[in-house]
């Protein structure tokens, strides 16, 4: 019926070691594989979506790699842990999406505590997009979503805070 990918919004920053030069970074995206199959428009210089499938690499966008010298298989240090360059993302503007500096797997927990390890666990910047197979109803998907988001947050679900799901056509 559908394809889920997430996106972190970005509301994270993560302090990146070059060499000897330690930037803090808060252009900072957090993905899976799957993101790039719904929104192909995002693509790679260098390398690909595979990378994420490690979740010891990272992308980064062609600004960022040309700012700071940076090469497809190159050692970093984010937030004092090991990781290699696994992909170069083209530098996109006007797109759904602010450009991010540097692209994290969505699953690592050493770059974000878990806090996209279960998505739907809580509020905050992380967007879960649905594509819907041809032929589906959307106000199915709609009936499904809403039964999982009261279970999920039972206890505000109907209330002000998440008076109700909003679902977008983009």
């Amino acid at each position: 019926e559908a394809r889920l990918a997430v996106r972190d919004g970005g509301n994270m920053m993560i302090r990146v070691k070059i060499g000897e030069d330690q930037l803090d970074v808060k252009e900072v995206a957090a993905v899976g594989k799957d993101f790039f199959a719904m929104f192909p428009y995002y693509r790679f210089a260098a390398g690909g979506p595979e990378l994420f499938d490690d979740r010891t690499q990272v992308a980064v966008s062609e600004s960022f790699a040309r700012q700071h010298g940076l090469q497809l298989g190159q050692d970093l240090v984010i937030n004092e842990q090991d990781y290699r360059i696994g992909g170069i993302l083209e530098d996109l503007q006007g797109t759904l999406f602010k450009n991010a500096a540097v692209w994290i797997n969505e699953n690592d927990p050493r770059l974000n505590n878990g806090a996209l390890s279960d998505p739907y666990d809580h509020f905050g910047s992380a967007y879960p997009f649905i594509q819907f197979t041809p032929g589906t109803d959307p106000e199915v998907i709609y009936a499904k979503v809403e039964q999982v988001c009261k279970q999920i947050y039972s206890d505000v679900y109907g209330q002000a805070f998440f008076e109700k799901l909003v679902m977008t056509r983009i």
